[in-house]
C-alpha cells in the first residue's frame, strides 16, 4: 500500500521528537489521528501544506516527495545531479534524489531507474527509514 502524508507526518514527528506545532489545516479536522503530528511536521518545515490552506493527509507520498522530506529531516543541503535517467536535470527533487543515493539511502530499481512520480510503498519506506537512521 502507498504510504500517505498523514502517514509521513506522523513517522517524521516520532522520529525526530518534534515540538508541538500550531495552526490549521483546512481538510484536517482536529480530530484526525495524524493531526497533531502534521502540525509538528509543518512547524519543523519537514511538511507543507498547499496553496489553498488544504494538507491533503490521505493522499499517497511520491519516490521525489519522500527525497526532499528526508533531506530536510537530516538537515542538509545538497547540489548534484542525479546518476538516474528518468530523474531530469532541473527536476524539483534532483539534487536531494542524487545526494541521498550517493548517501546510499536511497536506491533505484534493477533497471537503473529512481520512477520520481511512483508512490512510494510502506515497504520501500521503512527500508530508506532503516537506512537514514544513523543520520538523524
Amino acid at each position: 500500500a502507498p504510504l500517505t502524508r498523514a502517514e509521513v507526518a506522523a513517522i517524521s514527528a516520532r522520529l525526530l521528537h518534534l515540538p508541538d506545532g500550531n495552526g490549521r489545516f483546512l481538510d484536517g479536522p482536529v480530530t484526525h489521528w495524524a493531526y497533531s503530528s502534521i502540525l509538528k511536521a509543518e512547524k519543523a518545515d519537514l511538511m507543507r501544506g498547499y496553496p489553498d490552506g488544504t494538507f491533503r493527509p490521505d493522499a499517497p507520498v511520491s519516490r521525489a516527495e519522500m527525497a526532499v522530506l528526508l533531506a530536510r529531516m537530516i538537515e542538509e543541503s545538497f547540489v548534484g545531479e542525479s546518476d538516474f535517467p528518468d530523474v531530469q536535470k532541473g527536476h524539483w527533487a534532483e539534487n536531494e534524489i542524487a545526494a541521498l543515493a550517493n548517501m546510499g539511502i536511497l536506491s533505484g530499481y534493477p533497471n537503473g531507474t529512481f520512477r520520481p512520480e511512483n508512490k512510494i510503498s510502506r515497504g520501500e519506506a521503512a527500508v530508506i527509514l532503516e537506512r537514514i537512521q544513523k543520520w538523524l
